[in-house]
């Protein structure tokens, strides 16, 4: 379909908005000091990719890319403590009651773990971005590399209760026991992440007691 000149200039104009939106995200992120600690480069590759439009894009194409970029901007500039808080909640949580707990060495004990859990995601993201995977092949790795370390946590004697070992627990088989703190850790991490709306949709679904069974195709 053929296009008028001025039809071009709006579409250029709003191609430049984006650009000029991505640019903006950038500068405040940086001048955030609470700020995600995403390396530089990528929040510039992440930005780009954000605002990145398809041939023949439409309004609709044009507003998802909007949405986009603002969502990002969200969690560039308040997910900077995701890592350390799992890491302080795992060492301060008491894995039966719940309740917070004061240890000898703990405090030392979390600020090492922290300095080495970034450490450790440094070198896993390296080696993603090394690797020849695209998102299908990067996100099922990580899945099976999450999976590993479940399965690890419940032949222990304790499993330190925070976000980051429920997120792992809920990716085992049904089959395998979980502590009995999970259900309510699970609700928690459930609301934090996804808001009132979504939960009430699983919710609803969840209650409704009936399950769709799909089963991926086999191509090996």
């Amino acid at each position: 379909m053929n296009i008028t000149n001025s039809e071009k200039q709006a579409r250029f104009r709003k191609k430049d908005a984006l650009k000029r939106g991505a640019e903006q995200i950038f500068r405040e992120w940086q001048g955030h000091i609470n700020g995600s600690r995403v390396p530089p480069e990528e929040v510039l590759q992440l930005l780009e990719k954000a605002c990145d439009l398809p041939s023949g894009w439409t309004d609709e194409d044009y507003l998802r890319a909007v949405n986009r970029l603002e969502q990002f901007r969200l969690d560039l500039l308040t997910n900077a403590h995701d890592l350390s808080n799992d890491v302080n909640s795992a060492h301060s949580t008491d894995p039966q009651s719940g309740q917070v707990r004061f240890k000898p060495g703990m405090v030392e004990l979390a600020r090492r773990d922290v300095e080495l859990g970034h450490e450790l995601a440094r070198h896993l993201i390296s080696a993603i971005q090394l690797s020849k995977c695209g998102e299908v092949a990067t996100t099922a790795a990580i899945m099976e590399v999450v999976r590993h370390i479940a399965r690890d946590l419940v032949v222990s004697p304790q499993i330190p209760r925070s976000p980051a070992t429920t997120a792992c627990l809920a990716a085992l088989p049904q089959y395998l026991d979980r502590p009995e703190w999970f259900a309510d850790e699970m609700v928690n991490m459930l609301w934090d992440r996804l808001g009132r709306e979504l939960c009430a949709q699983i919710g609803s679904k969840l209650s409704s007691g009936v399950k769709e069974w799909k089963h991926a195709a086999d191509f090996s």
